[in-house]
């Protein structure tokens, strides 16, 4: 499993992944989880093309993002 604060790009889970893969010969049972999702950049879909799992406990849209910095 990897845990990930914040999933925005994806190139951290997905190099994490491949280390994983590569060194240890684990090939889907990859579990990447992220407590806050980026959707609009978010890579999940890549991460999931290449077979690995894909979890995330907030979705947080670049809409609310906007309200949230007015508010601040």
């Amino acid at each position: 499993m990897i845990l990930d604060d914040l999933m925005a790009t994806g190139g951290t889970a997905l190099a994490f992944a491949q280390l994983i893969h590569e060194n240890f010969d684990v090939l889907k049972n990859i579990l990447r989880q992220a407590v806050i999702n980026l959707p609009e950049l978010s890579r999940s879909d890549l991460i999931k093309a290449r077979c690995y799992l894909v979890e995330n406990l907030i979705e947080f849209l670049e809409t609310q993002w906007s309200v949230l910095q007015k508010n601040l």
